[in-house]
């Protein structure tokens, strides 16, 4: 047991004030009215001279451990979020040179079907300028085969022939 004259003797000891003596007794309920007759234990006198900096440094530690924890939590989940981002990359590489491609076969399939309906176009004209259609030849043929089948009619001698005719 340590025993003080009066409670400035023990702040002395303990290198704190007085006020800070009242608030840690109070904080740690230790009776420090009776210094000179009961005087204080050892773990009186330790919970005295600590600032409560245990606790904190627990607390803190506590505390440094969890932001720890979220802090690793967060780097996997950006690790994850940035190797996602480069497959989207690279998928959206693919997904360019395949539209380009694609784009490149259409519009060389365009030209070539371009190409075949101005070669059309020009026989068409031709044809006309020539004054044949592939209908007026049509019609010719037909008219031709028409005229062949049948037979021409003989023009008839007679007073209605004459007059009709």
């Amino acid at each position: 047991m340590h025993k003080f004259d009066t409670k400035t003797a023990l702040a002395k000891e303990l290198n704190i004030t007085r006020g800070t003596l009242y608030a840690r007794a109070e904080r740690y309920d230790i009776n420090i009215n009776q210094l000179e007759s009961v005087g204080l234990t050892d773990d009186e006198l330790n919970q005295l001279s600590s600032d409560g900096s245990v606790e904190l440094n627990n607390k803190s530690n506590k505390e440094f451990a969890r932001l720890s924890g979220e802090i690793e939590r967060l780097n996997k989940l950006n690790e994850e979020l940035s190797n996602e981002r480069t497959n989207a990359q690279t998928e959206a590489t693919e997904y360019k040179e395949k539209f380009e491609a694609l784009n490149k076969d259409f519009i060389s399939s365009l030209k070539e079907a371009n190409e075949k309906y101005y070669r059309l176009f020009d026989q068409s004209q031709i044809l006309q300028l020539n004054g044949k259609t592939s209908k007026d030849e049509d019609v010719t043929l037909i008219n031709n085969d028409k005229t062949e089948q049948t037979p021409k009619k003989e023009t008839k001698k007679g007073f209605w022939a004459r007059l009709f005719g």
